[in-house]
């Protein structure tokens, strides 16, 4: 017995899984063609590796004090626009005289990047490198501890990344310095990050 599904949300799949748990067939599988465009197998994928659970991670943006999202339009289309618009709207308004700061990466101006704090335009295909070349620069100016992650920076040079992306270096530095200032950060990988 196999039961064969697209478009899922986690909830229905949990009924289809127990569904199938009763009948003593396997546990559904899921494909579409859009969840693989989006990212969302790749986060489900990584989430297993991560946390054991094969499932589309929850991205706690509203807790947060910056946000910086590599393509993720979570206010229009991607993965759950109703409970990221919640999130993001609690972080907005956040404590007296605080509130997060969101920096959408992307090569359109998307509903996301029109609410951001600050739209980067990007080269399209280039929000992974941007993410990298984040990373190193907070850890080669001592704003992380580095040893943990250093093997992800392997190869990736600042100077290639601005060649590639489109955005200079000092601005690279400049938003690597914000999202290291603060205590809690999320960094979103959007659909095109994951699902390449």
């Amino acid at each position: 017995i196999a039961f064969l599904g697209g478009n899922l949300s986690a909830h229905m799949w949990e009924v289809a899984n127990r569904f199938a748990e009763g009948l003593g067939a396997r546990a559904p599988v899921v494909y579409t063609l859009g969840d693989e465009l989006n990212g969302q197998r790749a986060l489900s994928r990584v989430s297993e590796q991560l946390y054991g659970v094969e499932a589309v991670p929850l991205f706690d943006i509203a807790e947060a004090d910056a946000v910086f999202s590599f393509g993720a339009n979570f206010l229009e289309t991607w993965l759950s626009p109703v409970y990221y618009s919640r999130a993001y709207a609690q972080m907005r308004r956040g404590q007296l005289g605080k509130r997060g700061y969101l920096v959408q990466f992307e090569p359109r101006l998307s509903s996301t990047a029109a609410c951001a704090d600050e739209w980067v335009p990007i080269r399209p295909g280039s929000e992974e490198f941007v993410a990298l070349a984040l990373g190193k620069i907070a850890i080669e100016e001592g704003l992380f501890d580095g040893t943990r992650y250093a093997g992800f920076y392997e190869g990736v040079t600042v100077p290639d990344v601005v060649e590639v992306s489109g955005v200079p270096a000092e601005e690279l530095e400049r938003l690597a310095r914000i999202f290291a200032s603060v205590p809690r950060q999320v960094a979103i990988p959007g659909g095109t990050v994951a699902g390449q």
